[in-house]
C-alpha cells in the first residue's frame, strides 16, 4: 500500500515511526504535503530517501 501524508503535525509522526519500524512491511511513504517546509524536509531525512513534496503557494 501507499502512503502520502498530508500535514505532519504530531499525530504524523507515529503514522511514520510506525512505517519506518515495525510496520514497514505494510506499506510505503510516497509523498508529503505540508505548509511547513522545515517539516516536510525533517520526514524526507528521516524516510532516508526523496519523496515528492507539497505546499500551497
Amino acid at each position: 500500500m501507499k502512503y502520502a501524508f498530508v500535514g505532519l503535525g504530531h499525530r504524523a509522526q507515529m503514522y511514520v515511526d510506525a512505517l519506518l519500524g515495525e510496520w514497514r512491511d505494510a506499506g510505503t511513504i510516497v509523498a508529503l504535503c505540508d505548509t511547513n517546509r522545515t517539516r516536510m524536509d525533517y520526514y524526507v531525512e528521516r524516510i532516508g530517501q526523496q519523496v515528492p513534496c507539497f505546499a500551497p503557494r
